[in-house]
C-alpha cells in the first residue's frame, strides 16, 4: 500500500534556500582555507629569496647592475657616455709618426698671395701635377675642388687629368646645403673619388669614414662617383701591389675584401652607438 505524501511548496522553498546556504558556507570556508595557504606559499619563497641575497649579494648586486646597464643602453641613455669615452681613448693614444709613404703637398697663404688670384689657375695647377708625374708615384690625390674652370691653362688641366692613370680629383655628393659639387668637367666617374665625411651629432665629431656609396645618384647630381676619395688611393696603391678589391658572402651579406681583411657594415648598435644613423 502507497502513501500519499503532499510536500507543500513552503517546505521545498525552504529546504531549496538551507541547501543553497550549506554550499555557500562551504565555499567561503574553502576559500577562506586557500588564502591563508597561499600566503604561507608566498611568504616561504620571499624567505627563500631573502635568504639567497643573504648568501650571495655579490652575485645579486652584478645581476642587478647588469640589468640596468642593458636596460639604459637599450634606452639609449649610454651611448653619450660611451661616446665620449671613446673619444677619450683615441686622444690618449700615443702620437703616431707620419707614414713614409705619403707626401703631402699644401697650398699655403704664401702660395696664394704670391700667385694671384685664387683660385690658382688651371694652368698652375697642370704644372704642379706634371711635376710630381714625373717622380712617379703610385697615386695623386687632388684634394682642391676644381668644378669651375680657373684659365687660362684649362684646357690642358683637364686634358692631363683624362690621360693619367694615377690623378684621383675629387667631388662632393651632398654638403650641409645639401648641394653637390661637380668634379672637374670631363672626367669619368670611375676616376674621381667623393669626400663626404659623416659627422656624429649633437657635436660635431668625425668617429667613421665612408668608402662607398650604395645609393644611386639622382638625375640632377653632378658628383655620380660611387666611390670615395680616400677609398680610390688605396685602391689603385693596393692594385699596384697586386691586391685587387673583392666581394666575399658572409651570411645575407655582402662584403668588401681587400687581401685578406674582410670591411664589415657599421650596424646601428656598433660599438658604442646604440641607434646610429648608418644610411
Amino acid at each position: 500500500m502507497v502513501r500519499k505524501v503532499k510536500v507543500k511548496r513552503e517546505e521545498l522553498a525552504q529546504n531549496s534556500k538551507q541547501a543553497t546556504s550549506n554550499s555557500a558556507n562551504e565555499i567561503q570556508g574553502s576559500r577562506q582555507s586557500i588564502v591563508p595557504e597561499k600566503a604561507s606559499i608566498m611568504l616561504s619563497r620571499l624567505k627563500r629569496v631573502g635568504w639567497a641575497v643573504l648568501r650571495r649579494p655579490a652575485l645579486v648586486a652584478s645581476l642587478a647592475v647588469t640589468g640596468l646597464l642593458l636596460g639604459g643602453r637599450q634606452l639609449n641613455l649610454l651611448e653619450p657616455l660611451e661616446l665620449s669615452a671613446y673619444d677619450r681613448l683615441m686622444q690618449l693614444r700615443p702620437a703616431q709618426p707620419p707614414d713614409p709613404r705619403l707626401l703631402f703637398v699644401k697650398v699655403t697663404e704664401a702660395d696664394i698671395q704670391s700667385h694671384p688670384p685664387y683660385p690658382l689657375s688651371d694652368q698652375l695647377m697642370n704644372q704642379l701635377l706634371q711635376k710630381l708625374e714625373q717622380y712617379q708615384p703610385a697615386v695623386i690625390g687632388l684634394d682642391i675642388y676644381r668644378d669651375i674652370p680657373q684659365p687660362p691653362g684649362h684646357e690642358q688641366f683637364v686634358a692631363n687629368l683624362q690621360k693619367s692613370d694615377r690623378i684621383i680629383p675629387m667631388c662632393q655628393r651632398r654638403n650641409l646645403e645639401n648641394r653637390d659639387v661637380a668634379p672637374p668637367k670631363g672626367i669619368a666617374a670611375e676616376q674621381v673619388g667623393f669626400n663626404d665625411i659623416p659627422i656624429d651629432p649633437p657635436n660635431g665629431i668625425i668617429r667613421r669614414a665612408l668608402l662607398f656609396i650604395t645609393l644611386p645618384p639622382t638625375a640632377t647630381s653632378r658628383c655620380t662617383t660611387p666611390y670615395s676619395f680616400s677609398f680610390q688611393l688605396a685602391r689603385r696603391y693596393l692594385e699596384q701591389k697586386g691586391i685587387q678589391p673583392d666581394l666575399v658572402q658572409q651570411g645575407q651579406q655582402e662584403y668588401l675584401k681587400l687581401g685578406n681583411v674582410v670591411f664589415k657594415s657599421l650596424m646601428p648598435n656598433s660599438g658604442g652607438y646604440q641607434n646610429g644613423d648608418t644610411g
